[in-house]
């Protein structure tokens, strides 16, 4: 999961996009990437 998520942050560095991690409601970790609107 460390560098997966490491890969997604350069990723949404690069392309100026929003990651944001969250509690999953029952378990887990819920991951979020937003881009904007070009």
């Amino acid at each position: 999961a460390g560098l997966g998520l490491a890969i997604v942050g350069e990723i949404c560095r690069a392309h100026l996009a929003r990651i944001t991690l969250h509690d999953g409601a029952e378990r887990g970790l819920k991951v979020r990437v937003s881009f904007s609107a070009p």
